[in-house]
């Protein structure tokens, strides 16, 4: 089979074509100092041929041609002793050092990938280069790095490796939001005053706190000053009946704070008193008011140091954080203005931020049935199944066979007389109690009225006994004696 395949075979021609190459075009080059030169083109027309290219460099054309520098190297990132707030940053000019530069410099704080961005020029006389970064937090670490560019080129070097520096620690800047409870004692000798306090998220060195110090005095007698010292940010005083004032400081390795001062009123004493609209609308026309200070609790919440709040500034009106406050529970809301230290009479209400229906509806009970009426008697839902205020209950009755009434009465009212009714009638009855939501039902009772009526009074006269009358009956023959029966 290969001979006869081989007999068969046929004398083939090769033609080979030559085509004119196109010159190519676009050509760009980049120098990447000491390192590599790199170049690119476009070919030209495509010739579907194997093509060779040569390329030639003249050095006298070395600075038409865009140079990508190296990354600079940050030789250092240090604090200055007693300068806060602040961060020198040095560096080594990158090669080629006859080149002028534009260069970025890139800091962020290390617990954030937000960062900010300095530009600044690098002339070709100078080989190191030092920068201050001002107004950062204090005690923080950041991250720097730095990339330039020559000038006139578009070609950015690569970032530098980040390096890490520390600014100076200084003693906290801001005060403690201070805040107390003040526990009502049946004694008029002493009571017990709960503070606590809030770090405002101002403080750059909030994490660097080594603790808190407390100090209270008699108002009238600065001498007998009492200092403690705590980790907590809540503390509980025993205090007499007279007027005290206290104050509570942050403090770390540098310093202190400065501090957060209350005056706690003397037992007894009367707070100058201000009006405040509801809605958290302010009446600023007392002028020596200098601030506000929100307070909030659930109306069931039994400890002293589970309230909230807030001082508030420069304004008359308040809008509470998200999440502050829960749909359905009912919260305590006061509004205290202070004058300096001193604390004037709160304005309180009750509120719910979002009303619900009854989760239960009331328990109801008949008394006093009668002919024509009947007694319908509830309890009040417990505060925990309200989910709002209760604006009035619905009494619906309906009898054997009938067609179903109903009477409406305030949120107040815990009773109600049906009249009118059928004598000896079955009636189904129960209550609803309504919020500005919808209203829940009670549970279903049963009643029947009665045939007759009750209290009735009946004479009875008896000639087979004999006996002495009472004294409220002498007027009566002495003969013909009675029996009142009721």
């Amino acid at each position: 089979p290969v001979e006869s395949l081989s007999r068969k075979l046929i004398p083939c021609l090769c033609i080979t074509l030559s085509l004119v190459l196109c010159t190519p075009g676009n050509i760009s080059c980049i120098y990447h100092y000491n390192v590599k030169f790199t170049c690119s083109w476009i070919p030209g027309k495509e010739t579907y041929l194997t093509t060779k290219y040569t390329l030639v460099r003249k050095r006298y054309l070395f600075f038409l041609i865009p140079v990508t520098t190296k990354p600079p190297k940050i030789v250092s990132v240090e604090k200055i002793a007693g300068v806060k707030q602040l961060l020198n940053v040095t560096w080594d000019k990158p090669d080629p050092t006859l080149l002028d530069l534009n260069c970025r410099l890139r800091y962020r704080n290390t617990n954030s990938n937000t960062s900010v961005t300095v530009v600044f020029t690098m002339n070709q006389n100078k080989r190191r280069t030092s920068f201050n970064l001002t107004d950062l937090w204090d005690f923080t670490e950041y991250a720097i790095a730095i990339q330039c560019v020559g000038v006139g080129s578009e070609i950015w070097s690569e970032w530098s490796e980040e390096k890490i520096g520390r600014t100076e620690q200084q003693a906290p800047s801001k005060k403690v939001d201070l805040w107390r409870v003040i526990e009502s004692s049946p004694s008029a000798a002493n009571r017990y005053v709960h503070l606590m306090w809030k770090v405002l998220k101002e403080f750059p060195s909030s994490e660097c706190l080594l603790g808190y110090k407390i100090q209270y005095y008699p108002e009238n007698n600065a001498s007998f000053k009492t200092t403690h010292s705590t980790t907590d940010k809540m503390a509980m005083l025993l205090l007499t009946g007279e007027a005290y004032v206290i104050s509570v400081v942050a403090y770390n390795s540098v310093g202190e704070s400065p501090e957060a001062t209350l005056r706690i009123p003397s037992i007894g004493e009367k707070s100058t008193e201000i009006v405040v609209e509801i809605f958290f609308v302010l009446d600023s026309s007392v002028s020596e008011v200098s601030r506000y200070v929100i307070e909030w609790y659930e109306e069931l919440e039994t400890e002293l140091l589970g309230r909230s709040w807030q001082y508030i500034l420069n304004t008359t009106k308040w809008t509470a954080q998200k999440d502050a406050f829960k749909p359905f529970k009912c919260y305590n809301i006061s509004v205290y203005p202070l004058y300096g230290n001193k604390i004037g009479t709160p304005h309180s209400i009750q509120a719910y931020v979002q009303e619900g229906r009854p989760s239960v509806g009331p328990v109801a009970k008949t008394d006093n049935l009668g002919k024509n009426e009947a007694m319908i008697k509830w309890k009040k839902i417990p505060k925990d199944k309200r989910n709002g205020f209760i604006i009035n209950y619905t009494i619906f009755y309906k009898p054997e066979g009938g067609k179903e009434l109903n009477e409406t009465v305030n949120s107040d009212v815990l009773q109600y007389r049906l009249k009118s009714l059928q004598a000896n009638t079955q009636y189904t009855a129960h209550v609803m109690a309504a919020t500005k939501a919808g209203g829940t039902h009670g549970n279903r009772i049963t009643f029947s009225t009665l045939k007759f009526k009750t209290g009735l009074k009946i004479f009875m006269h008896c000639d087979f006994l004999s006996f002495s009358p009472p004294p409220h009956m002498e007027q009566l023959p002495a003969n013909k004696p009675h029996f009142l029966l009721n």
